[in-house]
């Protein structure tokens, strides 16, 4: 073996299980972790070789701007590589807020405002990817449903305040027979290996990657600082990787689902019958006008969710993601216009593992 590689499939990870520790190889990693190693071993080789990956702007950019990331690149490339690699503790939990539905009238009144079928979730633990757009097709909430029996429904929302959530649904409750309320004790992790706790009800992330949902606190031990920064990095550079978009407050009211590329995450429905919304998101299915959508790019210089991008001085699409090790998502044209930029960036496409059509 030559020195100047990593050989993935022999470096070892110690997990958490039944209160004891076992170890697996990378090579078990869920596959968006493993694509993630793949592609930071790349990238980290071809900056070693040259300083200059990225196209330069049309324009150079601001001077004070690039000066804030003094951090050089192929040192970034390798700060992402450790990151993936100290993984040592397998289980952290997600700061993700939880809402209950409960009530007679729950699963009617989910069905009719929001834009997936909810009639899907037969039984207790089955979930699916949702959320809830304005009448102009728009995306405003974003997050998972998930049964937990006859009569009741946890919201699990990444993105925002669960109190957003439970104000935009009451106000669309008029007479209808349930309740909406926080449930502050609810936790979400990421750990395949606790699935099998008899606590947990196991959701689906991204067809790779599972989380493991807890109405109480789970007896776990969440990693220190550190571990648990790492962990959340390599997850945040495997939703880019996958073409995940993470709703925030810059990327709010602004999209349809086509072009998040939700229609990948089956998260609405051109069947299910009425809802807000549902008249645009199936003209835009069946009439074939979806002009924008997902696209990876990497980039140089400082990039923050909802940063314009500029083709020839005039503005095609935004940032709808962070920056993880120099990639973003953006909504852009499909036809791909080059080159791209900002007064603080530069940007170029990546080939993604998904189509952004």
């Amino acid at each position: 073996m030559r020195k100047s590689k990593i050989d993935a499939a022999t470096v070892l990870f110690p997990v958490a299980e039944s209160g004891g520790l076992r170890a697996f190889a990378a090579t078990d990693l869920d596959r968006p972790l493993r694509n993630a190693v793949r592609r930071l071993l790349t990238v980290g080789r071809k900056l070693r070789r040259s300083p200059l990956v990225f196209p330069l702007c049309h324009h150079d950019p601001a001077p004070d701007a690039l000066k804030r990331n003094t951090q050089p690149p192929f040192e970034q490339a390798k700060t992402m590589i450790d990151a993936v690699y100290s993984l040592d503790v397998a289980a952290f939990p997600l700061p993700f807020d939880t809402v209950q539905i409960s009530g007679a009238d729950a699963a009617d009144f989910l069905q009719r405002q929001l834009m997936n079928d909810v009639r899907q979730l037969r039984q207790a633990g089955d979930s699916q990817w949702t959320g809830m757009l304005t009448a102009k097709g728009k995306l405003i909430h974003l997050f998972l449903l998930l049964r937990l029996d006859d009569q009741r429904f946890a919201a699990i929302c990444p993105d925002q305040d669960g109190a957003a959530l439970i104000s935009a649904l009451q106000r669309l409750l008029f007479r209808s027979k349930l309740q909406i309320q926080a449930m502050p004790e609810a936790q979400t992790w990421f750990q395949p290996v606790v699935a099998s706790a008899r606590s947990g009800m196991t959701l689906s992330w991204d067809g790779q990657r599972s989380l493991t949902w807890f109405e109480h606190a789970p007896d776990l031990t969440p990693p220190d600082a550190a571990a648990r920064a790492a962990a959340e990095a390599a997850w945040q550079l495997a939703d880019l990787e996958a073409g995940i978009v993470r709703l925030q407050d810059a990327n709010r009211d602004q999209f349809t689902p086509q072009m998040l590329g939700l229609n990948r995450r089956h998260a609405f429905s051109l069947n299910k019958g009425c809802y807000p919304g549902q008249e645009i998101v199936s003209r835009t299915h069946f009439l074939g006008k979806a002009k924008r959508g997902l696209q990876l790019l990497a980039h140089t210089g400082e990039v923050q969710c909802g940063d314009a991008i500029l083709h020839q001085q005039r503005e095609v699409g935004s940032v709808v993601s962070n920056s993880v090790n120099h990639q973003v998502l953006a909504v852009l044209p499909l036809e791909q216009p080059e080159p791209l930029s900002n007064p603080l960036a530069a940007f170029t496409y990546l080939s993604p593992t998904w189509s952004a059509g």
